[in-house]
Formats: structure tokens, sequence, C-alpha cells
């Protein structure tokens, strides 16, 4: 029941602000709250990150569950281009916490 009730709102969080172009979301951790904005959502080239703390990870899943993109990101973004257009959903891991976020690339 609790794993059919995250899924749920995981599937929620995962969809809100997908077609806005600044999305921007928040982890509460018992320490401080991380927030993370990426922007344009969709994106085409290059997918930009703002965060109040550094991003040790990123990764990209599509909708199987594959890995298609792990970086550490430089320069506060990640190019898209090696990837296909389509859904993704977006983890970015700061001090042992995963942050998820869905986002579009397009065409």
């Amino acid at each position: 029941m609790k794993t059919a009730i995250l899924f749920l709102l995981f599937s929620l969080l995962s969809l809100q602000g997908v077609y806005s172009q600044v999305s921007t979301f928040k982890a509460n951790t018992l320490e401080n709250e991380t927030t993370i904005t990426l922007y344009p959502n969709p994106a085409q080239d290059v997918l930009y990150i703002k965060s109040n703390q550094t991003i040790d990870l990123v990764k990209l899943f599509n909708q199987r569950g594959e890995v298609v993109f792990q970086s550490i990101p430089e320069d506060n973004q990640i190019a898209l281009t090696c990837i296909q257009s389509g859904f993704y959903l977006f983890c970015a891991y700061i001090n042992g916490v995963k942050v998820k976020k869905g986002i579009l690339k397009k065409v």
C-alpha cells in the first residue's frame, strides 16, 4: 500500500511543471532544504541547473528505468544532444540525497 501511494505521489510530482519553461522543486533533509531549478523544460540541446547546494551527480532515466545519461554537471548545465526526444526522469544526487524531477527533451 505504501509503495502504491509513493508511486502515485512520485508520478504527480514528476509531471508537475513538465510543460513550463522553468521547473523548481525542493527536497527536505534533516539538515536543510535543497532547491533545484531546471530550465528550459522542455529542453532541446542544453538543460541548465540552478541549485543552492553542490550537485554530486546527475542521472537521466528513460521510461523503462534505464540510465541513459550520467554525469557530474559542469557549469551547472548538461548537454542533451546525446539522447533522443522524450520524457525522462532527472535525478540529482546531493550529499547522499536523491532529488527527482521529470523533464521533456524535445527535437
